[in-house]
């Protein structure tokens, strides 16, 4: 589930500086009137700073269910995350799984909206634990 590496800070900071072009792409597409597919971005834009966390403790997990399971385990339950925050990253998950593969889903602007706004506040609270470069 996790292997263990060298946690090197321009590596840590290519998943910041990854996650907020997410982030970018997801209002494009917002913007363009594909609220489907910005939830989706959106969801990625959490997963890589998820894993920019996790680098910092030198974890790379290796699917998107262990990054979940190794966040939780090294970041919430220590209180080193906003609880609250932290479990933006399982309701992102979902969604991106339902704008994914549940073709009768039918998502909003307001709700690609709440996920590119939530996205960009767990981005800033990665960057509160990540080191600064």
């Amino acid at each position: 589930m996790v292997d263990t590496v060298q946690p090197y800070p321009e590596d840590i900071r290519t998943l910041i500086d990854q996650a907020n072009e997410r982030i970018t792409s997801a209002e494009l597409l917002q913007k363009n009137g594909n609220f489907r597919d910005a939830v989706s971005r959106a969801y990625y834009a959490f997963f890589d700073a998820a894993r920019a966390a996790l680098l910092t403790k030198g974890m790379v997990a290796k699917t998107h269910k262990g990054v979940n399971i190794l966040f939780e385990q090294h970041f919430i339950k220590p209180g080193l995350f906003p609880m609250g925050t932290g479990r933006w990253l399982t309701k992102a998950e979902q969604a991106r799984e339902e704008a994914d593969y549940q073709y009768r889903m039918v998502f909003t602007a307001e709700q690609s909206g709440a996920a590119i706004e939530a996205a960009r506040q767990f981005i800033k609270e990665i960057e509160k634990i990540v080191p600064a470069q």
